[in-house]
């Protein structure tokens, strides 16, 4: 009786004692994710306010004071560097996906700053 009871026992425990799953990088990212929106509302006001969110109504955009595209680029390198610290070997197929769009917008966003926008001849 005791010799089923402890099998029982090993095979539950051996169970819960499995790799990690992809659970804490899918969370990491999540996070990461969610803190870059949250960012990015915060520095463009008026697009919080279009998507219904009015926690900053009392703001409007800031793209024309000094500081304005450092501010960005800094942004953008400091959230690429974290989400390159993810183990993208251990994010679910899913995650892996926002992953990857994730960082490849933050690079195309990084390298789209060689042509700075108000420096565009316009008619």
């Amino acid at each position: 009786m005791k010799k089923p009871l402890m099998l029982l026992a090993s095979a539950v425990l051996g169970a819960c004692a499995t790799a990690p799953s992809s659970g804490t990088a899918d969370t990491a990212l999540d996070a990461l994710v969610e803190e870059y929106f949250e960012s990015q509302l915060e520095l463009s006001p008026m697009n919080a306010t279009a998507i219904g969110d009015s926690r900053y109504d009392d703001r409007l955009d800031e793209t024309t004071t000094p500081g304005f595209r450092e501010k960005v680029l800094g942004m953008q390198r400091a959230f690429l560097d974290r989400a390159r610290r993810i183990d993208a070997a251990r994010l679910s197929p899913s995650a892996r996906i926002t992953y990857d769009i994730f960082v490849s917008e933050r690079e195309h966003a990084l390298a789209g700053q060689r042509f700075p926008g108000e420096l565009m001849a316009f008619n």
